[in-house]
């Protein structure tokens, strides 16, 4: 493969929603530990020489964490990077203990646009309105969610999270088939798989903006500390009903839950505007959990919904 070089270790403008300052206080391996994070389980470790074997099974099997998400998502105008990572890496998590592997070019799900009828509480997918497609409402505080939201929230909990040490570590998770949210140079961001271009390494994300970019090994080794990959969930006794008695009517299709990024972010910066940790956001989203979003994605990956409202709560 040709990688696009403006494609490589980009960086935004500007500060785009990662707070470095308080990142360098808390987006490290004892803050991480102090939340629950574990450290890297050495049964997990692959030695680089064997890294492209394994990559190319993962790709073989469709087994990389590209594999269990089904779209991009679009930050608009917001500081919301480090919520969008997250929901994604959650995602992930979320639908590997389901085996539920999903077309990432848009093809499965692309007829499922609501999740409104199926859960009692659910919040608009970002507060930026930049990209009317992808990111729409108004903001909503954690004061004016509706009564009873923590009890559907309470169902979709990041349980086990690993904390790698190295980029090493990160290289093997996502071989593994789990992301890592990390986040650099004022940006965070979710590898979702790993690439070589030219014999050099690269770890491909989806960002937060339509779209795929990829990082260096330089990059990734300035996002080790703050770095996190969610390997266990909640999960339902019953896939049809993945909120319990929190449910409108069962969600019979198989396709994956999707969940809002505000639903945390609101929490993180409730001033709405500069920036988040990755430690805080994850803390919020272990201790009371997300909400799902009102709609499916109104655009996989270019695919266009005709959809032309958005909605707060129901």
């Amino acid at each position: 493969m040709t990688i696009d070089s403006k494609l490589i270790d980009w960086v935004p403008p500007q500060n785009d929603g990662y707070d470095e300052e308080a990142g360098r206080l808390v987006d490290t391996y004892e803050g991480l530990r102090d939340i629950g994070a574990v450290d890297f389980p050495s049964e997990y470790w692959i030695e680089p020489s064997d890294w492209k074997e394994e990559a190319a099974k993962a790709t073989a099997n469709k087994t990389f964490a590209n594999d269990f998400r089904s779209h991009f998502t679009h930050q608009g105008a917001s500081h919301e990077c480090t919520c969008h990572a997250l929901s994604q890496v959650f995602e992930v998590a979320y639908n590997q203990q389901r085996l539920l592997q999903v077309d990432a070019n848009g093809v499965v799900n692309a007829a499922v646009n609501s999740q409104q009828k199926f859960f009692k509480h659910t919040l608009n997918r970002t507060a930026g309105t930049s990209d009317p497609d992808r990111g729409g409402g108004r903001w909503v505080s954690v004061g004016n969610f509706p009564d009873g939201w923590k009890d559907t929230a309470k169902h979709f909990k990041p349980l086990k999270v690993i904390n790698p040490r190295s980029y090493e570590e990160m290289v093997c998770l996502i071989i593994r088939g789990f992301a890592c949210g990390v986040g650099r140079s004022g940006h965070a961001i979710p590898y979702c798989e790993i690439v070589w271009d030219d014999g050099q390494l690269y770890a491909k994300y989806s960002d937060s903006y339509n779209t795929y970019r990829y990082d260096s090994v330089r990059m990734m080794r300035s996002a080790v500390g703050g770095a996190y990959s969610i390997v266990s969930t909640t999960v339902p006794d019953d896939w049809s009903r993945p909120a319990g008695e929190e449910m409108r009517e069962p969600y019979l299709c198989k396709c994956p839950v999707w969940f809002s990024p505000l639903s945390v972010y609101a929490e993180a910066n409730p001033r709405q505007w500069g920036g988040a940790t990755m430690q805080g956001t994850l803390r919020i989203a272990m201790q009371r959990g997300m909400l799902p979003e009102h709609n499916g994605p109104e655009l996989l990956n270019g695919r266009k919904n005709e959809s032309k409202h958005y909605q707060n709560f129901d």
